[in-house]
């Protein structure tokens, strides 16, 4: 009876590790799958003309200041303004949403590093200047997990050099004047 009972307790503490062991196995493997479903929406939303548009503009900004880009901005005709203002937010949200994801640990870090640490890092260093003194670290409207994610980034990541940006200013050039090839059309 003794034998029996020790038995039914064995078999039931290893169904029970048995079953946390898979329980433990499929949230891994969901965990995996969504960090990729996570990855190819990235890829999706990068792939985009609109997109690869914003990020050029973005990264041809050279301003020192908030000041600097509204004189800047004020210039500019209604609906370019607009434009460049759209294209700004969409990168500037869409870099502030892998933030907030790899903050909260929804997707790893080091696969956003290597599909976009160089991007963030030089976004980053292109939208500081010209963020409005109005706009406070931990406002609603402030990038905050763009300058967390940027500033975790630069630990690994370094900018652009001076050579480096200078062959992506020529790239930009001959998407312009149509003399591009498919790579120079490619987001990375």
């Amino acid at each position: 009876m003794i034998a029996t009972s020790t038995a039914i307790s064995l078999c039931s503490a290893l169904i029970a590790a048995m079953s946390a062991f898979f329980a433990w196995r499929n949230s891994t493997v969901a965990g995996k799958k969504l960090q990729v479903d996570a990855m190819l929406a990235f890829g999706r939303e990068t792939s985009t003309l609109e997109f690869r548009n914003a990020v050029r503009k973005v990264m041809t900004l050279t301003f020192s200041s908030s000041a600097e880009f509204s004189t800047h901005v004020r210039s500019l005709e209604p609906a370019a303004e607009a434009e460049l203002t759209d294209q700004i937010l969409l990168v500037t949200q869409f870099f502030d949403k892998i933030g907030f994801l790899v903050r909260k640990g929804h997707v790893d870090r080091n696969l956003v590093r290597a599909a976009y640490g160089v991007y963030i890092v030089e976004v980053w260093q292109h939208i500081k200047p010209i963020l409005s003194e109005s706009m406070h670290v931990g406002s609603d409207v402030y990038p905050n997990n763009l300058k967390w994610i940027a500033e975790d980034t630069m630990k690994t990541v370094k900018p652009y050099s001076e050579m480096q940006r200078a062959a992506i200013a020529a790239k930009f050039a001959r998407i312009d004047d149509g003399t591009a090839t498919d790579a120079d059309r490619t987001f990375g």
